[in-house]
């Protein structure tokens, strides 16, 4: 299990979050959960670009000189930590560019990762070709059992105009998915600005391309271009860029790629549910279309939950890969308390097949709905009847030890116990109980 450890980053003081298969942060607002996803995030998305090994310079020379070398990738077992506190260090100080702020926002800030138990898996196979100017230049080979990682330059005519940072950075990488990949998964956001950006994200297109043209052609010599951009482009945080560049080709690569969960009818069943119809591309736009009469519906004309679930309805069918981290805020945003249910009964369908899930949440439904699915493993009266009766799914109910639950209580976050019987969330139950207790004492005190 890997774990990150948060310190003065945004409005979090200190905090501490292992990722377990299924991942849970409540809060009230404002409290800083955005802040933890959005560091995750960043860090799953750039550490094999951070990562160093430190590798021995004598293996460029041995490259030059013959064209291959070999590296015993066991020597860097007992160096885990430093590379890990290395690559800790680097991350932090790209904190600034994740959220796309001044440098002084984290000049405070500390960022650590650790893995509990690491296992150097041995059994990974590894091919990788690099290349440059449409050329192969490099491969790096590990075959399964061996040690060894293999490295060769694929011309002798090349050997020695391969620059060295090149090579360090394939090694680092090489090294890094050999290490690393089984725990720093791949990773797929979903933020709560998804609604504007389905809406908006041509807009943001236009306004960068006007921007670059009025540059081109403006001669004038009093236009400072840097400044221009500065004052007139919006600056989004990585998690927002990708969920706009993603949108952006919903209609036109996305869609026509199968992810290993592409035409699941339970899922398919789900949404359908949720939404009342499903997604269609026509001529590289995305339509929604209604269950009762087949209407298609531009997405710009459609509802807010409509706008919500387009991205992830595309992930799950054209995206997803085995063993993925799906990050979402809010899940439960814009839906009805009802959708609120089938969205957890989704997620869990998704965690049983083979996809991590991380999810921040402000719904006290989506929580007793996954405290109900835990309890199901018990032995019960009537099981059976009871999982027509609310029409669960046998095989998506979960096992408490794949999840982990924490509560951020402006900036102290804390992890939840959760045990055979689910988990308890005191600040959800401390506001239902308030609020039945106002409700019952105005109504039994109405005079008349």
């Amino acid at each position: 299990m890997i774990s990150f450890k948060l310190e003065n980053i945004g409005l979090i003081d200190k905090a501490e979050i292992s990722l377990n298969d299924f991942t849970l942060i409540c809060g009230q607002n404002n409290t800083g959960k955005t802040y933890i996803t959005y560091s995750i995030y960043g860090f799953l998305h750039s550490w094999n670009d951070l990562i160093d090994f430190d590798i021995d310079k004598s293996i460029f020379n041995e490259l030059e000189e013959n064209g291959f070398c070999s590296i015993d990738v066991t020597i860097y077992e007992n160096k885990l930590n430093d590379i890990l506190n290395e690559l800790s260090l680097r991350y932090t100080n790209r904190l600034s560019s994740v959220f796309s702020v001044d440098d002084d926002w984290f000049k405070n800030s500390k960022f650590a990762v650790t893995i509990d138990n690491f296992v150097l898996d041995l059994d990974i196979e590894i091919e990788n070709t690099f290349s440059s100017s449409k050329k192969d230049m490099l491969q790096m080979k590990k075959t399964k059992g061996s040690s060894l990682l293999e490295i060769s330059t694929l011309s002798s005519n090349i050997r020695k105009q391969i620059p060295h940072f090149v090579l360090e950075r394939g090694i680092n990488r090489t090294l890094g998915d050999i290490f690393f990949k089984q725990y720093f998964k791949n990773s797929f956001i979903i933020t709560s600005e998804r609604t504007g950006i389905s809406l908006f994200h041509k807009e943001l297109d236009i306004n960068k391309n006007v921007m670059v043209e009025h540059i081109t052609n403006n001669k004038s010599k009093d236009i400072d271009p840097f400044k221009l951009f500065e004052d007139n482009i919006s600056r989004y945080a990585i998690p927002i860029r990708h969920n706009i560049d993603y949108t952006r080709d919903l209609g036109d690569g996305v869609y026509k790629k199968k992810s290993f969960l592409h035409g699941d009818k339970e899922i398919l069943g789900y949404f359908s549910d949720i939404l009342q119809g499903t997604y269609k591309v026509v001529n590289q736009e995305v339509f929604f279309v209604t269950k009762k009469n087949k209407k298609q519906i531009p997405m710009h004309f459609s509802s807010s939950a409509i706008k919500s679930l387009m991205e992830l309805f595309f992930y799950i069918q054209h995206s997803a890969q085995k063993d993925d981290l799906l990050i979402i805020d809010e899940p439960e945003l814009n839906l009805h308390p009802d959708n609120h249910i089938k969205m957890t009964r989704l997620l869990a369908h998704l965690l049983n097949k083979g996809i991590n899930v991380f999810i921040t949440t402000h719904s006290d439904y989506i929580v007793k709905e996954l405290n109900n699915l835990i309890r199901l493993n018990h032995k019960i009266t009537d099981k059976e009847k009871i999982i027509k009766k609310y029409k669960y799914k046998e095989h998506d109910i979960l096992d408490f030890n794949k999840i982990s639950a924490y509560i951020n209580d402006f900036g102290d976050v804390k992890q939840v116990l959760i045990d055979d019987m689910g988990m308890k969330i005191e600040s959800f139950d401390s506001t239902i109980n308030s609020l039945s207790n106002a409700m019952n004492e105005i109504y039994f005190n109405i005079e008349d």
